[in-house]
C-alpha cells in the first residue's frame, strides 16, 4: 500500500488527538469546605469550654524527663486576663483555619473553572498539547496557592470572568483582615489592619429571629409571653463590628458561629457561580451543586 507524506501526516494526527473526559464533582468541592468549618467551629467551641487554672505549675508544659521554663515572670496578672489572652489565642486560630480552608475551596473552584476553559479553548479550535495542560493542570494552581486571599479573589475574576456577589467578597475579605489582625499583632489594631474610615471594620452574614404580628416585626425574646398572635420568621441579616487604631480584637462565641455559618453561605454563592459558569457553557444541563 502505498500513501503520501500528507496521508501519513493525517494517519499522525489522527493518532495523537485523544479527548481526555474529566468528571468533576462539584457537591464535593463544596463539602470538604463545610467539613473543615464544622470542624473548626467544633474546635474552637472545645477550647472556649476548657478551664484555665493558673496554680503554680500549671503553666509548664510537661514533659519527660526534663522540662522546660522559658523566663520567669508570668505573663498575666490575673487569671482573668490569662483566659482572656487564652480566648484570644483561641478565637485567632479559629480564624485563621476558616480563612484557610475557605482559601483551599477556592483553590479547587479554580481547578473546576481551568478545565471548563480548558474545553471552551478546545471548542474554539484550538489544539490542547500537553504544554498547555501541563500549565493549567500543574505550574497554575501552584502559583495560585501560593497568593494571598484577595489576591485569589481577584485572580478568579480577571482570568475566568467567575465571580460571586461583591458584598460577599467583602464580607469575607473583612474577615481575612480580622485574621492577619489576630495572627499576627496578637489581635491589636494597627494601621495595616485598618479598611474604613480608620477602623478595623469586620463584616458578616447571620440569622436572625423576629416574631411577626399586625402590628409589625420585633425580636424575640425567650420566655416572655406572647400578647398577640406572632408568626416566627427567620432571615438572614448583615452584621458588623468596629475597632479602632490600638483597640483589642475581641470576639464573642456567638459571633465567631455567626461568622462561620456566613462561610457557609460564601460556599453556596460559589456553588451558584460554578452551576452558572457550567450550565452557560453547555458543561452541564443541569445545575449540579446543590445550593438548597
Amino acid at each position: 500500500m502505498v500513501t503520501t507524506r500528507e496521508q501519513e501526516q493525517d494517519s499522525a494526527h489522527a493518532q495523537t488527538d485523544v479527548r481526555v473526559a474529566v468528571n468533576v464533582n462539584l457537591d464535593a468541592v463544596l463539602g470538604t469546605l463545610h467539613r473543615d468549618v464544622q470542624r473548626i467551629t467544633n474546635l474552637v467551641a472545645v477550647g472556649l469550654q476548657s478551664p484555665v487554672v493558673l496554680d503554680g505549675e500549671s503553666l509548664a508544659i510537661r514533659s519527660e524527663p526534663i522540662g522546660f521554663r522559658f523566663g520567669n515572670s508570668s505573663l498575666w496578672s490575673s487569671r482573668d486576663e490569662a483566659r482572656a489572652d487564652y480566648e484570644d489565642w483561641v478565637f485567632g486560630n479559629g480564624f485563621r483555619d476558616v480563612i484557610e480552608s475557605v482559601g483551599g475551596f477556592l483553590e479547587e473552584v479554580r481547578q473546576v473553572v481551568a478545565i471548563w476553559s480548558l474545553g471552551d479553548r478546545q471548542a474554539a479550535g484550538e489544539q490542547l498539547t500537553g504544554k498547555a495542560l501541563h500549565e493549567e493542570m500543574t505550574d497554575a494552581p501552584k502559583r495560585f496557592h501560593r497568593l494571598g486571599f484577595p489576591d485569589k479573589l481577584n485572580t478568579l475574576r480577571n482570568s475566568f470572568d467567575v465571580h460571586v456577589d461583591p458584598n460577599l467578597d467583602d464580607q469575607v475579605l473583612s474577615v481575612n483582615a480580622a485574621r492577619n489582625c489576630l495572627v499576627h499583632r496578637r489581635g491589636i489594631v494597627s494601621e495595616r489592619d485598618l479598611n474604613g474610615d480608620g477602623l478595623l471594620v469586620v463584616r458578616w452574614r447571620r440569622l436572625a429571629m423576629f416574631l411577626q404580628n399586625e402590628d409589625g416585626e420585633y425580636p424575640v425574646v425567650f420566655g416572655d409571653p406572647l400578647e398577640k398572635a406572632a408568626s416566627v420568621v427567620v432571615q438572614t441579616q448583615d452584621a458588623s463590628k468596629k475597632f479602632r487604631l490600638g483597640e483589642r480584637v475581641v470576639f464573642t462565641s456567638t459571633e465567631f458561629a455567626e461568622i462561620c455559618w456566613s462561610m457557609f453561605l460564601y460556599s453556596f454563592a460559589w456553588g451558584e457561580a460554578l452551576n452558572n459558569f457550567g450550565l452557560q457553557r453547555g458543561y452541564i444541563s443541569v445545575p449540579v451543586v446543590n445550593i438548597e
